[in-house]
């Protein structure tokens, strides 16, 4: 699943304290057992991933706080069983222009 923002309390912390997610969201994931992956952003310094109850968070926030493009993309690998996310620097050459292009 794909939003524009976090669900609360999960890649949400603002700077300036307390969390920002959306907790409607959250509890509409929690009504969606079979969902294994949710990839969101617009909370800049929430960049990263989570994992919870068999489920992969993904803030794919590019920008930080200053909108600079700073932060490196997250390649998750949607396998059988669980998703594993693939630190863009551990990719062979052959492998990142399969994912759609170099990484930063």
């Amino acid at each position: 699943m794909i939003t524009r923002g976090p669900p609360y309390n999960i890649l949400d912390d603002a700077p300036i304290g307390g969390h920002v997610g959306c907790a409607a969201l959250k509890a509409r994931i929690a009504r969606l057992p079979q969902l294994r992956l949710h990839v969101f952003g617009h909370i800049h310094c929430g960049y990263g991933v989570s994992g919870l109850a068999w489920k992969t968070y993904v803030n794919a926030a590019i920008c930080n706080e200053e909108y600079k493009p700073l932060n490196p993309p997250i390649v998750v690998d949607l396998g059988e069983e669980r998703c594993r996310v693939v630190a863009p620097e551990r990719l062979t050459r052959l492998e990142r222009i399969q994912w759609g292009g170099t990484f930063v």
